[in-house]
């Protein structure tokens, strides 16, 4: 943790996730620019973080926010996640209920894949 920070998350502090910027891949456009990536449990300040950059200048983006973007009734993404998981998973307006969704992906038994495995192609 550096100077003033302080790790709420309760998960065990990671080493070497964060390391020196290689200054000779990078174009000189983006030379010095650093990748911020924030995870933690919910209720952990990652919105509250991730604010506080954009009001630095950082550009933000949303993994989440995009994920219930590129999942909204009609998408591609959309007709594989009720294809896989069935219209059991659905709200009466056809969205996603994720909350289904995530009951059903993280039973213990599920019989379905992993969503990463189920759904890489859609990443690339």
């Amino acid at each position: 943790m550096g100077r003033g920070c302080a790790d709420v998350s309760g998960e065990p502090p990671r080493t070497g996730w964060v390391g020196p910027v290689d200054h000779e891949a990078q174009d000189t456009e983006h030379r010095g620019l650093f990748v911020i990536g924030l995870t933690g449990n919910i209720a952990t300040g990652k919105s509250v973080v991730a604010a506080m950059l954009a009001g630095l200048g950082a550009e933000v983006i949303d993994a989440d926010a995009l994920a219930h973007e590129v999942m909204k009734a009609g998408t591609v993404t959309w007709q594989r996640v009720v294809d896989e998981f069935g219209s059991d998973i659905l709200h009466q307006d056809g969205e996603i209920d994720r909350e289904r969704l995530g009951a059903q992906v993280f039973a213990e038994e599920s019989p379905f894949p992993e969503p990463d495995e189920a759904f890489e192609d859609l990443y690339a």
